[in-house]
């Protein structure tokens, strides 16, 4: 993680398929609509950001790590039982949120990968030492036709999404997942999600200020950006992963990956 000029800084096992998932197609499969989605989108649904998500390796560090950087308390959101993490929450302004997010060892630990990429070696590495974005998670009305919409198949080469029905609480929702359950492309190929009716998260989190200024992607997904709402916060593109900045009255954060094996 690196902070823009004038920001307030500081600084895997084999592939399981996840309990009750349903396999969507490997990339050869998803091909033809890979190359739907080259020949142009205009008259295609448009998606909108629902989510950004940040790892630490143990969500109290992690925490008080964020809290130093934001100067604010992180509300705490709650577990997944299904995946054995737990995570904090800030409302990122009108309909989008940011989730920061650990492994729970109080939990026992998912006879499938945990989602994403918080099993693989590297990853838990790296997040010994720093908070790292770990992927975003894009809202759809209907996952299946976002999956057949979106130029997404090339990048997942091995094999492909899934769809879990997941739940915390009160809250239910559907997500598309990589497979293997890490993102592929240095976590800038997203992950899909479907809210139940009025169960959105960031409906009941109190609004601190801060919202997303940009997002940066890896070029290979520079062709994601025109099936988006807002394409405007896009940032660029480069590097080796996903990187994104919040803003709140002029103080920015800047939250970046470096991941040579994605």
């Amino acid at each position: 993680m690196t902070n823009k000029p004038g920001s307030q800084s500081s600084p895997p096992p084999a592939p399981k398929r996840a309990a009750g998932a349903l396999p969507l197609g490997n990339a050869a499969q998803l091909g033809a609509h890979e190359a739907a989605a080259r020949a142009g989108l205009s008259g295609q649904p448009v998606f909108e950001i629902d989510h950004l998500v940040l790892g630490c390796a143990e969500l109290a560090q992690g925490r008080a790590m964020l809290e130093a950087l934001l100067g604010e308390p992180l509300p705490l959101g709650g577990k997944h039982l299904q995946m054995g993490t737990h995570n904090a929450l800030m409302r990122l302004g009108p309909r989008q949120y940011f989730e920061l997010i650990a492994i729970n060892p109080d939990a026992p630990s998912p006879p499938h990968a945990r989602w994403f990429g918080l099993d693989e070696p590297d990853i838990r590495a790296r997040l010994q030492d720093e908070l790292v974005p770990l992927n975003w998670v894009l809202r759809c009305p209907d996952l299946r036709e976002a999956l057949e919409t979106l130029p997404l198949a090339q990048q997942d080469q091995q094999d492909g999404y899934m769809v879990c029905r997941l739940w915390r609480d009160h809250l239910q929702w559907d997500m598309a997942l990589a497979q293997s359950g890490r993102p592929a492309a240095g976590g800038g190929l997203p992950s899909l999600i479907h809210w139940s009716d009025g169960q959105e998260p960031w409906r009941a989190m109190p609004d601190l200020g801060w919202h997303l200024q940009c997002l940066r992607l890896p070029r290979a997904l520079e062709r994601l950006q025109g099936s988006l709402a807002r394409p405007e916060i896009f940032c660029g593109h480069g590097g080796e992963g996903l990187a994104f900045g919040l803003e709140k009255n002029g103080q920015e954060l800047w939250f970046e990956r470096h991941d040579h094996l994605a």
